[in-house]
């Protein structure tokens, strides 16, 4: 999370994570079932941008697996400023298998 180009901190995303690794079984064994291939795959930076922190704190706190320290949500309270929180996205492409 970042305000005026600073950092206000990190989520605590490691429910999230869980899921992730989930999702990642599951196209691991369809992939080696051969239902599908892999036909590209693709890492992006997406920002999300709120005008406010309090913005910020009250959707992002919303977000399934994720959590918002205390440190952060402190500093989330009182920043009047735009916030913007940077996300890591992998994008799959799969052809189904013939």
């Amino acid at each position: 999370m970042a305000l005026d180009g600073g950092e206000l901190g990190s989520l605590d995303m490691h429910e999230w994570l869980d899921t992730i690794h989930a999702v990642d079984e599951r196209f691991a064994e369809t992939i080696a079932a051969g239902l599908y291939g892999l036909q590209h795959e693709s890492w992006f930076v997406v920002t999300d941008s709120y005008d406010s922190g309090p913005e910020c704190r009250d959707t992002v706190s919303n977000w399934s697996g994720t959590r918002v320290p205390s440190e952060v949500t402190q500093r989330l309270a009182t920043a009047t400023s735009p916030v913007t929180v940077e996300q890591e996205v992998r994008l799959r492409l799969l052809r189904r298998a013939i």
